[in-house]
């Protein structure tokens, strides 16, 4: 129960934003992969408050022709902005299919790092 993490890409990826901030306590950390904000100004404020302490990892393609990546740098942003712990990957040559598997390694080796136990110290 302490190394529940939650992972989405895409439409998934933001939704791992949604699911997660409805039931933090559940989850060690969360990956988004090709996603963006589910929400805008106080409303996603008032979500990433609920993630206090939860690491989050964003992974975006630089040439992601379906989600643009500036997506991923402004839920980073406003992700740092509110404290959370966040780890982001943007890859030059990726796009909104092959980041998935090329960066899987490094999404789990993220995950690895996470426990619940971690997040409250």
């Amino acid at each position: 129960a302490s190394r529940v993490c939650l992972l989405g890409h895409s439409v998934g990826g933001v939704g791992a934003w949604v699911v997660a901030a409805a039931k933090p306590e559940l989850f060690a950390a969360i990956a988004a992969v090709s996603g963006g904000p589910p929400a805008q100004g106080d409303a996603l404020t008032a979500l990433l408050a609920k993630l206090s302490g939860r690491p989050a990892m964003l992974v975006h393609g630089a040439q992601d022709g379906i989600a643009p990546v500036q997506l991923s740098r402004t839920m980073n942003a406003a992700a740092e902005k509110a404290g959370l712990k966040v780890s982001y990957l943007e890859v030059p040559d990726g796009d909104h299919l092959n980041v998935v598997a090329s960066t899987f390694p490094a999404i789990m080796a993220f995950f690895e790092k996470s426990t619940k136990a971690a997040n409250t110290k």
